[in-house]
């Protein structure tokens, strides 16, 4: 059985499947301003360039917050993602590992009473004590989940599992944390071939193959004492995942390849009613080249998510040059960080710019929650009649900006297709009417950029914050003298 969604034009297409199978969640205006992880969070003796951690908090944590405030960073997030806990894989109890996150309660605190809404990483499976308590009670999934080894796939169709589950979440959520970034859930799911059976509610295992991450963050959702002013992020997803939670692109590679798809991704997700969508700055497998973090910071401002991180566990403030091999782990830095001056400015600009822009994504997931409208817009969703049916590279951001992002390497210039109307080149000035080609410069820090003409979005002066961004990044702060000013 199968349905058809008509329309006079693409986007009207995806409105009318959204509402169909429920429009997206509006997550709070915050969740709209730049997120900040590591994807392994070690609780070091000293910070990256020496000076001793002072503070009762885990190192890492306390050197993001105060390098992105002293630099003018914007941060409403921060991901503490796995291991933060002790026992197996540091996910085996549901307790802050009290060496990685001494003082994990205060920590919290610390990071709300700055604006920064802290997140915890979460996935579908117990560990450990919890693992042997879920087994006992029959809360788990009758299979042998290969990854993690000796987990417990929870079933969430169980309604005293579920129940059990969410209770081990409220008592974080009481602690402070915000929200939940859901993990996993896609791949170690029976899918009713080689692994027969059924979940507690009767569903077999090939009906409930795709169903599983809908359970998995509808059962999170169900834990939240304030959905309006909590978030859940996750990576799989199926109809209706977008009615409780946001999405991010999964674990790609740090690359321009992984760049590439993720441009692509983007405008996909919209295709499927999946609207807040953002991807791992930099990607996640591997460390990126300053070139391709580079690029993908100018991206992600104009994606509803900026997610910056992982970068290897290093920020641009401790780089490392491009070939050299550079790990954070338990014993610190094996390689001796620099400041990267330009990194930091593109980070100032970009994710300033994405913070400037809340206000106006905000709008648009508001019109994706009520109407079912995607953020991002493929130029075919909403100019069928011109040939921009293979044209990806370049997409509307909300309906007054044109976005070409910049993935190949080595580019100086790239092709930007002008849709019909008037759009101001908001590095040059230059007005353009449209259909039309254009070719734009495009330096390390700049990617292509068309206000509509009219729309106040038109005045933004690039030019001048990319000075101003500049300025701010050749000063670089002193974590010690910042350590002194938070009373540590």
């Amino acid at each position: 059985m199968f349905r058809v969604f008509g329309g006079t034009t693409p986007l009207e297409v995806v409105e009318r499947y959204s509402r169909t199978v429920g429009t997206t969640i509006l997550p709070p205006e915050w969740a709209f301003s730049p997120w900040r992880w590591r994807d392994e969070v070690w609780n070091l003796p000293e910070f990256y360039d020496g000076t001793p951690n002072t503070s009762p908090f885990n190192s890492m944590v306390v050197e993001d917050i105060l390098m992105m405030e002293a630099l003018g960073i914007p941060c409403a997030v921060y991901v503490i993602d796995r291991p933060w806990a002790s026992g197996r894989l540091g996910y085996g109890d549901f307790q802050f590992d009290p060496q990685r996150f001494p003082n994990a309660t205060e920590m919290i605190a610390w990071l709300r009473e700055r604006g920064v809404m802290p997140v915890l990483w979460i996935g579908p499976w117990v560990l450990d004590d919890h693992r042997r308590e879920a087994v006992s009670l029959g809360y788990h999934v009758r299979k042998r989940v290969p990854f993690p080894p000796q987990a417990a796939l929870i079933d969430f169709t169980h309604p005293e599992g579920q129940a059990w589950w969410q209770e081990l979440l409220r008592l974080f959520l009481g602690m402070g944390v915000a929200g939940f970034k859901l993990d996993r859930g896609d791949e170690d799911v029976p899918d009713g071939l080689l692994l027969q059976g059924a979940y507690a509610d009767g569903t077999s295992y090939r009906e409930g193959h795709n169903l599983y991450p809908l359970w998995f963050i509808q059962a999170a959702y169900g834990a939240l004492p304030n959905p309006e002013g909590s978030v859940l992020l996750t990576r799989a997803g199926w109809a209706g995942t977008s009615s409780f939670g946001l999405t991010w692109g999964g674990d790609t590679a740090a690359n321009e390849w992984g760049l590439r798809n993720s441009i692509i991704a983007v405008q996909r997700a919209a295709a499927m009613n999946f609207p807040i969508w953002g991807s791992d700055v930099g990607g996640y497998v591997g460390r990126p080249s300053r070139e391709v973090l580079a690029r993908w910071l100018a991206f992600s401002a104009f994606t509803p998510l900026m997610l910056i991180g992982p970068m290897a566990n290093l920020a641009p403030w401790s780089w490392a040059p491009d070939g050299v091999q550079a790990q954070v782990n338990a014993r610190g830095y094996g390689f001796v960080p620099f400041y990267d001056e330009e990194l930091v400015a593109i980070t100032i600009f970009y994710a300033g710019l994405h913070d400037d822009l809340r206000p106006y994504t905000y709008a648009q997931a508001l019109a994706a929650h009520e109407q079912g409208t995607p953020i991002v817009r493929p130029l075919v969703f909403v100019y069928p009649k011109n040939e921009y049916v293979d044209v990806w590279e370049t997409y509307l951001y909300g309906p007054d900006l044109l976005v070409r992002p910049v993935w190949e390497p080595g580019a100086e210039s790239v092709k930007v297709h002008i849709p019909p109307g008037r759009w101001i080149n908001l590095w040059t000035r230059e007005e353009v009417t449209g259909p039309t080609t254009v070719e734009v410069a495009v330096p390390r820090h700049v990617v292509p950029i068309f206000a509509r003409g009219g729309s106040p979005l038109a005045e933004l002066d690039l030019p001048g914050r990319w000075a101003a961004a500049q300025a701010r990044a050749r000063t670089r702060p002193n974590l010690g003298a910042l350590l002194q000013a938070a009373g540590w």
